[in-house]
């Protein structure tokens, strides 16, 4: 019985998701310092908190919540026909996904799932499961997406 070549077979997964791939959006939430109170000097680090509490940027938080997008190439599925509406304009996407995404990937989109969104063919979902794929060893991900019901803020 010969040995199975893990190698040769993530470069082919990897080739087949170069040619078929779409441009996938991920966003994770990101903490950053209120710049306000960083420059006036108001950060108190024993409390971890800004003493304005009036500040109009934290609240008196000194931290703030962002968004981070990182695109990636992945295999995009939409999990029904109905799930594509035609329009004038072409086809229309809606419902609900999965993406096979490299192991790369994995902990962006553990991130994403943990108060982000993914963004795929201008649908804005959320990450439901992170499912890992392949024999004899992970060579891939699949992740579960449902669809939010609106479109892309960034």
């Amino acid at each position: 019985m010969a040995d199975v070549d893990s190698g040769y077979i993530l470069d082919a997964i990897n080739s087949v998701r170069d040619q078929i791939g779409r441009p996938v959006d991920i966003y994770t939430a990101v903490r950053s310092a209120c710049s306000i109170c960083t420059a006036s000097g108001f950060y108190d680090s024993f409390t971890d908190h800004s003493v304005y509490f009036k500040c109009p940027e934290c609240q008196g938080t000194f931290w703030k919540r962002a968004m981070s997008a990182t695109t990636i190439t992945a295999r995009v599925h939409w999990t029904s026909n109905e799930g594509i509406t035609a329009t004038p304009g072409g086809k229309f996407f809606s419902g609900d996904a999965y993406i096979h995404v490299g192991p790369q990937y994995h902990a962006l989109l553990q991130d994403s799932q943990n108060g982000g969104k993914v963004v795929v063919d201008g649908q804005e979902m959320h990450v439901i499961r992170i499912n890992p794929e392949g024999v004899p060893v992970v060579n891939r991900y699949k992740a579960i997406l449902k669809g939010a019901g609106s479109s892309p803020q960034g």
